[in-house]
């Protein structure tokens, strides 16, 4: 199937989307990222065959010299509007966002990566911390929980679509095998860097739904943020170093 884009959707910190009739063309911004394309590939169809509510996967195109992925249309806005725009609407969507992702914690992912292992191996690439700190996040990352099931990895109301009684979830690519706590931590901290308002009353939703203890979630914070250093979000570094310590 020939791929013609149409006009830019969105853009992220890696990739574009563009429209493309009944389809969305997700393209990354990298000419080499020919990887990553067959690797969230391969993520999002084993994610679709669990029976997640997520748009389905076409394939991998190489289209004018950059590889990405063709996936169905979901022309619904993301969580984030409504919940930055009417502060009134917050705790309806972060009710269906949290029973959501409860949803998603509830699968065994025995064919994922292990999380725990990529946070590791992310904190000892970063530029960011001396040596000294890294081995000390080491060596605590080493004692957390392996945990085994289904995580998002980047589980936010951007990447949440739709009104809170059908929504979607868009960007598998970080989808990982793990404790649940590790990714509600990094959820919280997205909200934390970025929506300050929600990530509390986030945090607070999802332990009083799910029984998880607030506790259990924010241990695995200083880990969550010296992993996410190495991302190079701007306007982030200042806040996840006060994190890390």
């Amino acid at each position: 199937m020939d791929e013609t884009i149409g006009r830019l959707l969105a853009t992220g910190n890696t990739a574009e989307i563009f429209g493309s009739g009944s389809h969305v063309v997700k393209l990354y911004k990298s000419a080499a990222a020919k990887p990553a394309a067959f690797r969230e590939a391969a993520i999002h169809a084993t994610v679709e065959a669990l029976g997640l509510p997520v748009p389905a996967v076409w394939g991998v195109r190489e289209i004018e010299g950059r590889w990405g992925l063709v996936f169905d249309r979901a022309s619904q806005p993301t969580f984030a509007e409504p919940m930055l725009s009417n502060p009134d609407d917050v705790p309806r969507y972060l009710d269906s966002m949290v029973r959501l992702q409860m949803r998603v914690h509830a699968l065994a992912a025995i064919q994922f990566a292990a999380l725990k292992v990529t946070l590791a191996a992310s904190i000892a690439a970063t530029g960011f911390l001396d040596a000294r700190r890294k081995q000390v996040l080491l060596d605590g990352i080493a004692e957390m929980p392996d945990g085994d099931r289904l995580c998002h990895g980047d589980f936010h109301p951007l990447n949440i679509l739709g009104e809170p009684s059908r929504p979607v979830i868009i960007d598998w690519l970080d989808a990982r095998r793990g404790d649940p706590a590790a990714d509600v931590c990094r959820s919280y901290l997205l909200l934390k860097l970025h929506a300050g308002t929600i990530a509390a009353p986030y945090l607070d939703a999802y332990c009083g739904a799910s029984g998880l203890a607030p506790q259990s979630v924010l241990a695995w914070l200083p880990f969550v943020a010296a992993a996410k250093l190495g991302e190079g979000i701007p306007g982030e570094r200042d806040g996840l170093l006060e994190i890390v310590g």
